[in-house]
């Protein structure tokens, strides 16, 4: 799918639901990461208006905080490394001022999470395991698209961060392989680099993180959970195969 296209045939309408797709770990199957062994995806569901208002403001007006522009790209892997724009984290009592920030957004922006995560397991020899990427994406879209429904939307517009051609690509395949059967309603994608400085990204990664901590069952401590749990619409797991 072309995202220039998506883009254009989205309109300048607020009668569709914004989906904001980010992952945490990776779709490998053969060999995987012990110490980690999941893919999650996160969905940030909103509205236009609220999306304006709450979503894109309320992070610029965060970033104004703690930097004298909005162009700083969040992402957690760089935060929780303390790394390039957020070396300032090394100071405790900005480190504190800074999360607590972070968790203010998260609890008081208007959106809707929703989460899938495929637990990686070792499949018998005779059986091949669905794709987990796969897996995940299918299940967000039962949940998204059933969403839609209930708010009487037609139009989804799903925008995923870039994460290489092929990857793109096999996304899109997947996109439009589900939307195949999906009577009266359109799904839109749209992929975008992280450059992009996309706020409903931005708060997608935030969330996808704690969330992936929390289902490998961390023994330290996670606070940032309890402001991404606050949020939670639906959570799809392959261990219960349905709604936890």
């Amino acid at each position: 799918m072309n995202a220039n296209v998506a883009a254009r045939r989205d309109g300048p309408t607020d009668d569709v639901l914004m989906a904001f797709l980010d992952e945490c770990g990776d779709h490998s199957m053969q060999p995987f990461d012990p110490g980690f062994p999941l893919l999650l995806l996160a969905v940030v569901l909103c509205r236009r208006d609220g999306y304006q208002a709450g979503v894109l403001a309320g992070l610029n007006n965060l970033k104004l905080r703690f930097w004298s522009h909005e162009g700083v790209v969040m992402h957690s892997r760089e935060i929780r490394k303390q790394t390039g724009a957020f070396s300032f984290l090394h100071e405790p009592e900005q480190r504190q001022a800074f999360y607590s920030a972070v968790s203010e957004y998260v609890r008081n922006a208007p959106f809707d999470l929703v989460v899938a995560c495929y637990h990686k397991r070792q499949p018998a020899a005779s059986t091949v395991p669905e794709h987990p990427y796969a897996f995940a994406l299918g299940r967000l879209l039962d949940v998204v698209t059933r969403q839609a429904h209930a708010r009487a939307i037609r139009r989804v517009h799903l925008i995923a961060e870039a994460r290489g051609k092929r990857e793109d690509r096999q996304l899109s395949e997947w996109v439009c392989a589900y939307q195949v059967g999906q009577d009266g309603l359109d799904i839109l994608l749209e992929v975008r680099p992280k450059s992009a400085n996309i706020a409903g990204l931005q708060l997608a990664d935030l969330c996808a993180y704690p969330a992936a901590r929390h289902a490998l069952g961390s023994a330290r401590p996670n606070r940032a959970y309890e402001s991404v749990a606050g949020r939670l619409l639906a959570w799809v797991d392959n261990k219960k195969d349905g709604l936890a």
